[in-house]
């Protein structure tokens, strides 16, 4: 019987995506150091090739069978197209009835984002107009210190997020019904930029904790603002 552990364990498909998972988990490590340095300069991956060398196998395998749950007619049930990483070492398996190599190459090819020009850099601001308004705005600029025109800003309220940080100050209930903004998308103007208003519900408790979450093409913040008594 074949040992279904010398397999693999998922299809190709998620062997691709975790490969471009892990280039774009890299890239974020780079825009995050691009960002804390404040520099105007910017890297990105160019490309990765890859190449997966495979055998595809039919094999007859009833503990495979139990552990997928295969309601099948017998005997087809316990045969299963499997793949296996290249081994130089010839197969001992006795149950191996189709054997045939394949080999997949292929490469990732990076876009840069904002067409290559410098990073966008997010400042944040929080305007308190009375105990029941404030306004949230953002000023964008690039890498180079341009300010951007035209640019949409995202605003939203992460009710989630806030009950959780009104809860760490023991009010654990839901942000109320009657607390909204004014805007949830609002294009920076010449300056690079973009605000909206945070109406509070009259009956929002004191230290409440209101997180608002901006979103700017790749960039996100997020702001906390403090319900006054």
């Amino acid at each position: 019987m074949a040992d279904i552990d010398t397999y693999l364990s998922s299809s190709i498909d998620d062997y691709l995506l975790s490969i471009a998972e892990g280039i774009r988990l890299a890239q974020g490590r780079l825009d995050q150091l691009q960002s804390n340095a404040g520099s105007t300069w910017s890297y990105y991956l160019p490309k990765l090739e890859f190449e997966l060398k495979m055998t595809v196998e039919m094999v007859e395998n009833k503990q495979l069978s139990a552990k997928l749950g295969s309601e099948r007619l017998r005997p087809l049930a316990d045969r299963h197209l499997m793949l296996r990483p290249i081994n130089p070492t010839p197969s001992t398996q006795s149950q191996i009835t189709v054997e045939a190599a394949s080999v997949i190459r292929g490469t990732f090819v990076a876009v840069p984002a904002n067409a290559g020009r410098p990073g966008l850099i997010l400042r944040s601001h929080v305007n308190r107009i009375d105990s029941r308004h404030a306004e949230f705005s953002v000023e964008i600029i690039d890498g180079a210190g341009a300010r951007q025109s035209g640019v949409e800003v995202h605003f939203n309220i992460d009710r989630e997020l806030s009950r959780q940080f009104s809860a760490a100050r023991g009010l654990d209930v839901e942000v109320r019904p009657g607390t909204f903004l004014a805007e949830g998308v609002v294009a920076s103007d010449s300056e690079g930029r973009a605000a909206t208003t945070l109406e509070l519900d009259a009956d929002e408790p004191a230290g409440r904790v209101v997180v608002i979450g901006l979103d700017v093409a790749t960039r996100s913040e997020l702001v906390h603002y403090e319900v006054e008594g």
